[in-house]
């Protein structure tokens, strides 16, 4: 019988876990190394979409991920004027889940574990080789089949590679904070509020908290302090939300993050491979962060079917042909809607009119592309146990 497969992960956020467990259910022996002493995501809401869900649906755990978690049943926008913009009921294909982060990064890490995946915590990685040598700080070097950066935004992978790369952090970004849930967001959609440069999404996450988060330029002060949230300057920006609503911006832990963006001209070099934002951050506008790393992640498992060691470089160059215009395309709406919510130079009135008017058929499957692709790897789904309206 052949030796298996061997991968080693830089990195154990959602999107290395993911890869990693998907790997070692299909006999892979798998590796991930996670420089902090622990696997822990910060503490905010994430929403689901379809193009993570069937993955999760596929290693089991997307029942837990979910569970006592809001499923949204609509989607809308509503403008700086308190007007209704758009307003879409969302289908089987269009599901959106908001569970925490940290259930999410559970539940992976556990789904790894089950399968077998030996995760090293405190392991920090210096570089790898394209022969698929991963080098560590301690002076020890691991060999594998595959070598995989998943290693986020600041990726020492990425960076000691010869791969040309567009990297940078845009002049907006994106305070995340999670609330005592109230009687405005009782229910449960997915809504959207924008005014000028700012944006405010306000997202139920059980049926006790919510998930809130505000984008705006960090130029501007008020809008982006999080110690804590300056409550009466939303107030001033959207008049007509209801004083308790108000009264709750402060009351949950505050972070903030400046927009990433990172390109890669080539996503991998010799056996090794890059993944997640270590290849393709992008503004969360479309809430397709996770979307896109952990779909990515199983096109790549998809590529590797059948693939001995010799043939894993070509079937690495496969993976960026079948899903970049995909990822570039999503990355592309990200930015350009990004521009929309946080740097629209025109007025309130003519961005909502031009809202309202979009061929919304198009534009859906344009946005939707990620969750379409996604229906493959889901030939029998499963229902899932969420809850209900009422």
């Amino acid at each position: 019988m052949a030796d298996a497969l061997t991968v080693e992960i830089a990195g154990g956020g959602i999107a290395g876990l993911t890869l990693a467990a998907l790997l070692a259910r299909r006999g892979w022996r798998a590796t991930v190394h996670e420089r902090d002493s622990a696997i822990r995501e910060v503490g905010s809401g994430l929403v689901i979409h379809n193009s993570s869900a069937v993955v999760f649906e596929e290693l089991g755990i997307l029942e837990h991920i979910v569970d006592g978690a809001t499923r949204f049943t609509r989607s809308r926008l509503i403008d700086g004027h308190g007007e209704l913009v758009t307003d879409k009921q969302l289908d089987a294909v269009s599901r959106m889940y908001n569970p925490l982060r940290s259930a999410v990064i559970n539940a992976v890490h556990e789904a790894a574990q089950q399968a077998g995946v030996e995760v090293l915590t405190g392991s920090h990685v210096l570089r790898a080789e394209a022969d698929g040598r991963l080098l560590l700080s301690d002076g020890s070097e691991r060999r594998a089949d595959l070598v995989v950066g998943a290693d986020g935004f600041h990726s020492q992978i990425r960076d000691g590679l010869p791969i040309p790369v567009s990297k940078r952090t845009l002049a907006t970004g994106c305070t995340r904070t999670v609330i005592p849930r109230g009687a405005y967001d009782a229910e449960n959609a997915f809504t959207e509020i924008w005014s000028g440069t700012n944006r405010l999404g306000i997202c139920p996450v059980s049926e006790t908290q919510t998930y809130v988060y505000f984008g705006c330029e960090q130029a501007n002060q008020r809008a982006s302090a999080t110690r804590p949230v300056d409550a009466a300057y939303w107030a001033e920006t959207y008049p007509f939300l209801p004083r308790e609503f108000i009264d709750r911006l402060d009351q949950g832990s505050a972070i903030r993050h400046l927009y990433p963006y990172v390109r890669c001209q080539r996503w991998s070099h010799g056996r090794v491979a890059l993944l997640g934002d270590a290849l393709h951050a992008l503004p969360p506008t479309l809430g397709q962060g996770v979307g896109l790393s952990v779909s990515n992640a199983r096109a790549l498992v998809e590529e590797l079917e059948g693939a001995d060691h010799r043939a894993i470089p070509e079937a690495l160059r496969g993976w960026e042909r079948s899903a970049r215009p995909l990822t570039d395309l999503t990355q592309d709406w990200s930015m350009r809607y990004e521009r929309l919510s946080s740097r629209w130079p025109g007025n309130e009135s003519a961005r909502s009119w031009m809202l309202k008017h979009l061929p919304r058929k198009r534009l859906n499957q344009r946005l939707g592309a990620i969750d379409q692709r996604a229906e493959r790897w889901a030939p029998a789904r499963r229902s899932v146990s969420v809850p209900q309206e009422g």
